[in-house]
């Protein structure tokens, strides 16, 4: 899994900045259901096979808590 932070939010997507600095997509679809995105928020992601016209894109999004991780 590769770790990051989200660095934008707006509507359903936003943007992932992994901490190698690789910028990463990420649409709501593929967030934990039941957390809102907040800027800020340290995640671990997989990357999706498929590269978007955005870019890479996040899949298996995790939201890493400083006890572990959750996933909604």
């Amino acid at each position: 899994m590769i770790m990051g932070t989200l660095t934008s939010w707006e509507g359903s997507h936003g943007r992932i900045t992994s901490d190698d600095g690789r910028e990463i997509y990420c649409h709501g679809a593929d967030w934990p259901r039941g957390i809102v995105p907040r800027v800020g928020m340290r995640v671990a992601l997989e990357i999706a096979d498929e590269v978007l016209p955005e870019g890479a894109c996040a899949r298996a999004v995790l939201i890493v808590m400083s006890g572990g991780d959750a996933n909604g």
